[in-house]
């Protein structure tokens, strides 16, 4: 396999966990969003930021998520009502918006909670999960954490999940769960010291390795990326 771009590493893979990690404007989310795969049956967007929606191509469903109640009876019934949709939706690719949820971290987790339990007790198809800002759903500290999301990153294979693939802003904001064992990283233009610093820790570089990729990643043209694929240090710029 030529390692040419983050779509051809898909095609070759039977599964696979990957990160796509950018500053702000850099083009991750549109990377995130054009992304095929083909090996299954159904693709899910959770999407906290709102720009998914016209940037994911072909036929989708949408399902925008109301701001939850605080009562978890209450919050059942609205979960029950995307278990249907989830159930009966024939499109192949469903977005979760879920800008609302993000008044409250409790309620993202909820919501993360109840996605996690369906993929493991009743969906039954293989799937690709695509995560905005995986360090939300997935923090280092703070509220929002799921337990149960952390599961589906780590052995979702088992019950289908064959894709995940994460997009963040601030990778040193993720739990270890989020971003740290994938297997290819595609990074692109950013910044921030500390985001640059914990991309070298992802990539387990050296500083002296690290710096001439430092800077090249500094002036990247939107839309450009650094493609690392772990398993044999594979890398390429796009």
């Amino acid at each position: 396999m030529s390692l040419t771009d983050l779509q051809t590493w898909i095609d070759g893979q039977p599964h696979g966990r990957f990160a796509i990690i950018g500053g702000v404007g850099s083009g991750k989310t549109t990377c995130a969003a054009r992304l095929e795969f083909p090996a299954v049956e159904l693709v899910l967007y959770l999407d906290i930021t709102g720009a998914f929606r016209d940037k994911i191509p072909g036929r989708f469903a949408v399902l925008p998520l109301p701001r939850l109640p605080d009562e978890a009876e209450k919050q059942q019934v609205i979960f029950s009502k995307v278990k249907r949709v989830l159930q009966t939706c024939r499109e192949k690719k469903i977005l979760f918006e879920l800008r609302n949820l993000m008044v409250d971290k409790n309620h993202l987790r909820a919501f993360s909670d109840f996605l996690a339990d369906f993929l493991m007790l009743e969906n039954g198809r293989k799937v690709a999960l695509v995560v905005d800002e995986a360090p939300e759903f997935l923090p280092q500290m703070g509220k929002g954490y799921s337990d149960k999301l952390e599961t589906i990153y780590r052995v979702g294979r088992n019950w289908g999940v064959l894709f995940i693939g994460s997009t963040a802003q601030r990778p040193q904001d993720a739990a270890k769960a989020a971003l740290d064992t994938s297997a290819a990283y595609a990074v692109l233009r950013m910044a921030s010291p500390r985001a640059l610093a914990a991309v070298r820790d992802l990539l387990q570089d050296t500083e002296a390795s690290f710096e001439g990729k430092a800077h090249r990643l500094m002036d990247l043209p939107v839309g450009s990326y650094y493609l690392l694929e772990m398993a044999g240090r594979r890398d390429w710029w796009v």
